[in-house]
C-alpha cells in the first residue's frame, strides 16, 4: 500500500483548487488501476500526520509559498519522498512579470535555502508556467532540478457534461454567447480598484451586445456571487444579458465554454477550462498566476492587466483577434494541451513504480 497526501486548499467551494485536487485524483487512479494505495488531502500537516504517508504532494494552483515548501521540506527531514504537481507563484509584483531582477524575496530569509533543499530532493517538481519556472532560478534552482509541466487544468476531459439549452437563454447554435466570468479578489489585485475594471467590464458588455453578441455571467466561488450580481444589474439588458448564480462543477462550465465564442475571465481557472474546451479567451490580468498561465501556451498578448484603464477597448481589439484567427488559438490549446498532458501523466507513473 502507498500512502499518498496531497497538499492543496481544497474544501472551500473554489472551483480551481477542487479541480486541481480532482484531477490529480482522476488521472492517479487510471495509472494505478493494478496497485493498492490511499490519497488523503490537507494543507496545515503537522509533523505526526506526515509520518502516516510515503508522498507529499504539493499540487496545482499558486502553492509556492513558505508554509507550503516548508511542509515538503519537513517531510524530507522524515525520509519521505516528496513530489510538485504543477503548482505556481503568485502575489509578485507587477514589474516581476516582465523583470525579475532585482526584485525582492517576497518570502522569509529561509525560503531560499528551504527551496533549493526541496527542488534538489523532490521525485518531481514541474510548475504551472515559465514566470514561475524564471522565479525559481532566480532563487537559485538549477533548471534541470525543474520543469514547466503547465497548469493540471488542461487535463479537464469531462464525463458528466451538461445540456447548454437548459442553462441558457438562448439557442447557441444561432446566437454568439460571450462568456464573462467576475468576481472579487477583495482588492488585492493590479490596481487595487476591482469597481474600476467592473464598470469597464459594464462598458465592454454593452458595446458587445451592439455588436450582435449575447452575455453569460458566471462565478466560481462563493464570494464572487455578490458581485457577478451587480455586474449584471449595472449591465441594465436583460434581454441580451444573462446572469447564473450556479456555482457550476468544472465539467458543466465546460459544457457551457463548449459553446461560447469566446469568454473573458477575472479567476485563473476560468481561462484555463476555456483552453481545455477549445474556446478562446480573455484573461483579466489580476495577478502574476494569470500571467503565468497565459505564457505558459502562448497567449500573453490576451491578458489585459486590471490596473489598465482602457480595458474595454483592449477586449474589443482582442475580440476582433479571435475572430479574425481562431484557428490558429486553437491549434495552440491543442499543442500545449498535448505537451503538458504527457508530462503531467509521465510524472505520476513515479507512484505505480514504487
Amino acid at each position: 500500500m502507498i500512502r499518498i497526501l496531497y497538499i492543496g486548499w481544497v474544501g472551500h467551494k473554489n472551483l480551481g483548487d477542487d479541480l486541481m485536487k480532482d484531477l490529480f485524483e482522476i488521472n492517479l487512479k487510471t495509472i494505478m488501476k493494478n496497485k493498492d494505495y490511499s490519497l488523503n488531502y490537507g494543507f496545515t500537516v503537522s509533523d505526526e500526520k506526515i509520518e502516516n504517508y510515503d508522498f507529499i504532494v504539493l499540487g496545482g494552483g499558486s502553492l509556492i509559498e513558505s508554509k507550503c515548501i516548508n511542509t515538503l521540506n519537513r517531510a524530507l527531514n522524515k525520509g519521505k519522498k516528496v513530489m510538485v504537481w504543477g503548482t505556481g507563484v503568485d502575489r509578485l509584483k507587477k514589474t516581476a512579470i516582465y523583470n525579475l531582477n532585482n526584485q525582492k524575496n517576497p518570502f522569509n530569509k529561509n525560503f531560499k535555502a528551504v527551496l533549493n533543499r526541496v527542488a534538489n530532493n523532490a521525485v518531481y517538481f514541474g510548475v504551472r508556467g515559465p514566470l514561475t519556472f524564471n522565479f525559481l532560478k532566480q532563487m537559485g534552482v538549477e533548471e534541470n532540478k525543474i520543469e514547466i509541466s503547465g497548469d493540471p487544468g488542461l487535463l479537464l476531459k469531462p464525463t458528466k457534461k451538461i445540456d447548454p439549452l437548459k442553462e441558457l437563454k438562448w439557442d447557441y447554435k444561432k446566437e454568439n454567447i460571450v462568456g464573462i466570468n467576475w468576481g472579487t479578489s477583495h482588492n488585492k489585485i493590479y490596481g487595487k480598484d476591482e469597481l474600476l475594471v467592473e464598470d469597464q467590464l459594464v462598458n465592454a458588455c454593452r458595446i458587445l451586445v451592439e455588436k450582435g453578441y449575447k452575455i453569460f455571467i458566471y462565478n466560481v466561488w462563493p464570494k464572487d456571487i455578490k458581485p457577478c450580481e451587480r455586474l449584471y444589474n449595472k449591465i441594465q439588458d436583460k434581454e441580451n444579458v444573462q446572469w447564473s448564480p450556479t456555482l457550476y462543477h468544472q465539467d458543466e462550465l465546460f459544457s457551457l465554454m463548449e459553446t461560447f465564442a469566446f469568454t473573458v475571465n477575472f479567476k485563473l481557472h476560468p481561462n484555463v477550462i476555456s483552453a481545455a474546451a477549445n474556446t478562446p479567451f480573455i484573461a483579466l490580468g489580476y495577478r502574476f498566476k494569470i500571467f503565468d498561465f497565459a505564457k505558459s501556451i502562448e497567449m500573453e498578448d490576451f491578458v489585459i492587466p486590471t490596473d489598465s484603464r482602457q480595458i474595454a477597448k483592449k477586449i474589443l481589439r482582442l475580440e476582433n483577434n479571435i475572430c479574425s484567427d481562431r484557428s490558429s488559438l486553437l491549434n495552440k490549446f491543442n499543442h500545449y494541451r498535448d505537451i503538458y498532458e504527457k508530462k503531467l501523466l509521465s510524472s505520476m507513473k513515479v507512484f505505480y513504480l514504487e
